[in-house]
């Protein structure tokens, strides 16, 4: 750029156009072409307000100085003061300028003598970068999405040395360097992104462009993350024993914001239990001593039930872990703990001959003692106690100790009965009457401290009178209700029926019981009262029975027989004892024992 006036030259040297913030130097020259000295120059120069003289001009002679803007003025006046200037001499200034603002300005001046405007056209520069985000507004956690990002410059300058930095939620994910996008320039990157952040449920996807000069950018999308949530529960069966079946139900659910793909649900059966069978499609892995479920898709707020069952082979505690997936890699776990006991446990039965039974015939009535539980039992005492009109008369499958005379069946003392076996005796009996009589076996096991008891009864027929009831009219034979008979140890059971002999010598009824039946004469009584520490003598007795005394001052329970005539004496029996819920367990804190009196071994 040069401009001439008719005695002086003015020459401007510097960059025709700039870039907004970079500085720039512009360099004027003042030539004299006369002959004569040019006295008094002086030069004005006209800058915008948005460029800024950053450093302090550089000049060969005279002083410079900065003329006030006026309110209204968009550029001032920056005036060099020459002063003299020789005959063919020229004098320099430079001045370093910055631009503040993409506006375009003329660089205008004048000087000395006839001074007129000098105008140069000065072009600004600036690139202008856009940016945007194209994709889906949601994404699912654990999955890939992908995103195109537009860059753009729509300035009037190229941008060079454009850095891309990208960020997720604050975590910058991944930088780059574009070396030159020119005037117009278009370009598209890919983004791929993957929600993987715990417990978020919106992302932010953010692209920062920063270059020279100042030149910054940026543009930012959010996401909405949809999850599947998963829950899952355990319902456990609570204690249980050895050898029984442990039932667990395994509940899994999804309360997320989408479908569960791809579940799973596996459960790790604990060391010690035995896979039995589990629900729908379970498939079990004997390796892993494992089962699982493929559900597939679980709905939002979707619910899967799953069943599994073993069986518990020892005592001890019993851990079940479980877990439910999905293939996004969600995961919940859970858990359930189940103590297993063991037991012995010991019941009693009595299979009896089919009703009615001819008498005289000799039947068989078969006593089963089963350890049903988990563990041996110990110390196992047992006996059989016959009504009187049924008389013992042997036993098969074991040892025992008959009494005829008091209708008893001891069977020898059972050491060990291990878990799962089973004694079976045949006791042989043989009816003597006819009519509803009784059977009953009692138990106790020492070392579980079990006590169980349990009665039959067998309809037995005759073609005759009965001897009990022989020399009775016909008609007058009666039957005390609740007179049951006694099943205590030493005492004989006593028919559900007694009969009494009508006396007609005075006219009116003795109501003496028969003297027939062993054990009802009075004299009999005191030597046939159960024994007060006999532990299986009358259980359970009513509190309005009364209490008679024997000789030795031991008390027992016992029931009144009434009165049957007129100047009789109440009879005192034995209080029966039957009656209880058979297999009824009692649990006392000193076992009672069995131990009758020495009688004869059959079996010796």
């Amino acid at each position: 750029m040069t401009q001439q006036s008719p005695a002086l030259s003015v020459d401007a040297k510097g960059p025709d156009a700039v870039i907004v913030g970079k500085e720039e130097t512009y360099q004027f020259i003042v030539t004299n072409h006369s002959s004569v000295p040019a006295e008094g120059v002086f030069i004005n120069i006209d800058l915008p307000r948005w460029a800024e003289n950053t450093q302090a001009p550089e000049l060969t002679t005279g002083s410079t100085s900065m003329l006030p803007h006026h309110q209204n003025d968009e550029y001032g006046i920056f005036q060099w003061q020459v002063g003299s200037i020789a005959p063919n001499k020229s004098e320099t200034l430079k001045l370093n300028i910055v631009v503040r603002e993409k506006r375009p300005f003329d660089l205008n001046w004048n000087y000395g003598f006839q001074p007129r405007a000098l105008q140069a056209k000065i072009e600004v520069q600036q690139p202008v970068i856009r940016m945007e985000f194209e994709g889906p507004n949601e994404v699912i956690w654990g999955s890939e999405e992908s995103y195109l990002l537009r860059i753009e410059n729509t300035g009037n300058g190229d941008a060079k040395d454009l850095e891309l930095k990208l960020s997720t939620s604050g975590v910058v994910k991944a930088e780059t360097l574009i070396e030159s996008l020119k005037v117009g320039e278009k370009r598209t990157l890919d983004v791929i992104v993957e929600a993987l952040e715990p417990e978020i449920d919106e992302l932010q996807i953010k692209v920062e462009a920063n270059g020279p000069y100042g030149l910054s950018e940026e543009t930012a999308k959010h996401v909405v993350i949809k999850r599947a949530k998963l829950e899952l529960y355990i319902d456990d069966p609570g204690m249980q024993y050895v050898g029984d079946t442990l039932d667990y139900v395994l509940i899994a659910r999804n309360m997320g914001t989408t479908a569960s793909l791809g579940t799973v649900v596996e459960a790790t059966l604990p060391l010690g239990v035995k896979y039995v069978s589990s629900s729908d499609s379970g498939e079990y892995d004997p390796d892993m001593n494992r089962v699982s479920w493929n559900t597939g898709t679980l709905p939002i707020g979707g619910e899967y039930v799953c069943t599994v069952v073993c069986e518990a082979k020892r005592e001890g505690e019993f851990r079940l872990d479980a877990k439910v997936t999905e293939k996004t890699g969600l995961v919940q776990t859970a858990s359930a703990t189940t103590y297993v006991d063991a037991i012995a446990d010991v019941i009693l039965e009595i299979e009896k001959p089919d009703d009615p039974i001819k008498v005289g015939t000799v039947t068989e009535y078969v006593v089963t003692i089963t350890n049903r539980g988990s563990k041996a039992a110990e110390n196992i005492d047992a006996a059989v106690y016959f009504s009187d009109m049924i008389e013992p008369i042997g036993v098969d499958g074991g040892r025992a100790k008959i009494d005829v005379e008091r209708r008893t069946v001891e069977l020898d003392r059972i050491p060990v009965l291990s878990a799962r076996d089973k004694l079976t005796y045949r006791i042989k009996g043989r009816g003597l009457d006819s009519g509803n009589h009784r059977v009953k076996a009692m138990l106790v096991s020492q070392s579980t401290e079990i006590m169980r008891d349990i009665q039959v009864v067998s309809r037995f027929y005759q073609g005759g009178v009965s001897r009990a009831s022989s020399s009775s009219p016909a008609g007058n034979t009666q039957t005390l209700q609740g007179n049951t008979s006694s099943l205590t140890q030493g005492m004989p059971l006593r028919d559900d029926r007694i009969a009494h002999t009508t006396s007609h010598s005075s006219g009116m009824a003795t109501g003496v019981p028969s003297m027939s039946r062993p054990g009802t004469h009075p004299q009999d009584t005191p030597a046939t009262l159960p024994s007060a520490t006999n532990p299986l003598a009358n259980p359970g007795l009513p509190s309005s029975q009364l209490q008679a005394t024997t000789a030795a001052g031991n008390s027992a329970p016992v029931m009144q027989i009434p009165d049957m005539a007129f100047g009789q004496q109440p009879v005192t029996t034995p209080a029966p004892v039957l009656g209880g819920m058979p297999n009824r367990v009692q649990r006392t804190s000193s076992v009672p024992s069995l131990s009758p009196p020495p009688l004869i071994d059959v079996n010796n």
